[in-house]
């Protein structure tokens, strides 16, 4: 159960995280086209105020972390929160981005408390027809899909250690149950071995157990009405001779045979 929990669980993470891949960047893509073709007039007509409240507006939103509007010679004409490095934005702007088509590269930035936070940056050409006027570049946090993940893995955790408890609880339960006729039947068997023939399984099961305690209880009422029969004949003969029948009756035949002997009839003085 531990085991089938923890790939079901290593399962859901896996699935969970590619879905929310893909919504992030189903969303990136469709807002950094959108907002591509909002700012191509601004950006042909040189509207730099234009384009700054256009990306203000957008790092309201706690999940967009940073925008970038370039021109075609790549220098930032409005410019807000995380950004690339140059380096990094003039290697991807370098490829021909066709309209409607958006590039997203991974970056590690610092956050504000000098931790490693990883970031996506969604980059879109501003085309005039089959010009490049520039490009729009929109930064999102992986923060929050990383939080939702971690919350899936302790809930799994969590889950998993619940089922075990309980699989050990019940597997404890059915041990009981499976193993006191088990028990019942060793005690029975070393009653049997010890002499005491009267010794019985009183539980009544429907199972294969149960027909193994009647077959004992048969096999001891067999024993002892064997062991009244033996204490019965050692009364006309020895015991030994008595133990020695009752030992090999498979060999002892009724009935008689002539043959040539001689009697002896001898007396003892004094012997009664």
């Amino acid at each position: 159960i531990v085991g089938g929990m923890s790939m079901l669980g290593l399962t859901i993470l896996k699935n969970q995280k590619s879905i929310m891949t893909e919504q992030m960047l189903g969303m990136g893509t469709t807002l950094a086209n959108q907002l591509a073709g909002s700012s191509q007039d601004m950006v042909l007509s040189d509207d730099i105020l234009g384009l700054k409240t256009l990306i203000n507006n957008l790092v309201d939103d706690r999940n967009i972390l940073g925008a970038t509007i370039l021109s075609e010679k790549g220098e930032a004409l409005a410019s807000i929160g995380a950004t690339p490095d140059v380096s990094i934005i003039k290697l991807q702007t370098s490829q021909k981005i066709q309209p409607d088509e958006v590039h997203h590269f991974t970056w590690v930035s610092l956050n504000d408390n000098f931790e490693s936070e990883e970031l996506i940056t969604f980059i879109s050409s501003i085309h005039f027809n089959s010009l490049i006027a520039g490009h729009f570049l929109i930064t999102f946090t992986k923060e929050s899909m990383a939080k939702s993940l971690q919350e899936s893995r302790q809930l799994i955790i969590v889950v998993t250690i619940l089922m075990t408890i309980l699989a050990i609880l019940i597997a404890f339960i059915m041990s009981r149950h499976l193993s006191k006729p088990i028990h019942d039947l060793v005690d029975a068997s070393k009653a049997i071995g010890e002499g005491d023939l009267n010794f019985r399984i009183h539980e009544r099961r429907n199972d294969e157990i149960g027909e193994l305690a009647d077959s004992f209880n048969q096999m001891a009422d067999g024993l002892l009405k064997k062991s009244q029969v033996e204490n019965v004949f050692s009364r006309f003969v020895s015991s030994n001779v008595a133990k020695e029948i009752m030992g090999n009756l498979d060999e002892v035949q009724l009935g008689g045979k002539h043959v040539h002997a001689s009697v002896l009839f001898a007396d003892i003085v004094g012997f009664t």
